[in-house]
């Protein structure tokens, strides 16, 4: 499908072209998708279901599409931030090819509404060759040879935390007003992955203080 393979191949681009990236943040992609399905079944899934006007299960399948695109989206998005002005071209159409994703498969929610529409079939049917054809153009815009990937120094918390807020006022809701199980279910994964995010970015932040006490030793020693 299109969020794992987009998802690994802006990973393996921004650990090639902006900074580097290591394992845990996979782990915070699937951080972001267990999360944002959580909230939106706990929030948005009834209102769905109802402007939608098809089966629950129906519903249930086609709502993985949309949830799976934000974490592409939001990948692109960041890519952006962290380059500089003028080499910002290629993930550019990175972020229009996942926002036309985005669009698509929320048109294609509502078939009994505005994806009934000419509208919406227009949008739903363009939405994956325009991806395509974007990502497409995206690959073969040349790169600025020298920027290379910097230092990945960011602590690892802030996705986790934020994840795990969202998921504790998920499962507050349940206890106030029975909610769907599903949506617990996806607090809950939410929660022990962003427990296992946390202790990675435990190990890595000692690791760091480890070697910055030993640059510092050597350099008191030198001196």
């Amino acid at each position: 499908g299109f969020f794992p393979c987009a998802y690994l191949g802006l990973l393996v681009l921004m650990r090639r072209d902006i900074i580097k990236v290591t394992g845990a943040n996979i782990l915070d992609g699937a951080i972001v998708v267990l999360v944002a399905a959580s909230v939106l079944v706990t929030f948005g899934f009834d209102a769905i279901l109802h402007a939608s006007g098809e089966p629950v299960a129906w519903v249930a399948t086609n709502v993985v599409y949309p949830v799976a695109d934000v974490p592409v989206l939001g990948l692109a998005i960041l890519g952006i931030v962290l380059l500089r002005t003028g080499n910002r071209g290629r993930w550019y159409l990175f972020a229009l090819a996942a926002l036309a994703n985005v669009a698509g498969d929320m048109v294609a929610l509502f078939p009994k509404g505005i994806g009934g529409s000419h509208f919406g079939f227009v949008l739903n049917s363009a939405a994956w060759p325009t991806s395509l054809f974007l990502i497409s153009c995206a690959v073969w815009v040349a790169r600025n040879p020298s920027a290379g990937p910097k230092e990945n120094d960011a602590s690892g918390f802030m996705i986790a935390a934020v994840a795990s807020v969202l998921a504790l006022l998920v499962l507050v809701v349940g206890t106030a007003d029975p909610t769907s199980v599903v949506a617990v279910l996806f607090a809950v994964a939410t929660l022990v992955a962003s427990g296992a995010r946390f202790g990675l970015a435990l190990r890595r932040l000692n690791a760091l203080t480890e070697q910055r006490h030993g640059e510092l030793e050597r350099a008191a020693a030198a001196e």
